[in-house]
């Protein structure tokens, strides 16, 4: 997701990719990386707690996030695989743009974008809906 977030903010400084679709790719990114982030914070701040009242411990030293030892398990959808397989369709689409001898019709960029940006929504909805 770090080289699709990337490459897409580099073809939106180029004009290749319109900034709104770049902003929401980036924003639901973000969203769902800073969601698992609270949810395993919050699942270790618990696990620390329940420890500390079965051991009737004061302990101030814990891992703000310990992955390994939450069950917190996330797994991509349906949704959001076909999103990616999108993103990273529309974003070849766009660097083969950029070649002098590549034509790429403006009504194939134009309906991925709103096809994309639909699947933007829809599986980030799926994630936090």
């Amino acid at each position: 997701k770090i080289l699709i977030n990337m490459t897409s903010l580099t073809l939106c400084y180029t004009g290749t990719l319109p900034g709104l679709l770049v902003g929401l790719w980036v924003a639901r990114d973000v969203g769902v990386v800073g969601s698992v982030y609270w949810l395993v914070r919050q699942e270790t701040v618990r696990k620390r707690n329940n420890e500390e009242q079965d051991t009737n411990k004061n302990s101030n030293k814990f891992a703000v996030m310990d992955p390994q030892n939450t069950p917190l398990k996330v797994q991509a959808s349906f949704m959001s695989k076909v999103n990616t397989t999108l993103q990273i369709g529309l974003i070849a689409l766009g660097i083969a743009g950029e070649v002098p001898s590549i034509s790429i019709p403006p009504e194939l960029m134009t309906s991925l974008i709103w096809i994309t940006a639909g699947t933007t929504i829809g599986s980030s909805l799926g994630y936090f809906g």
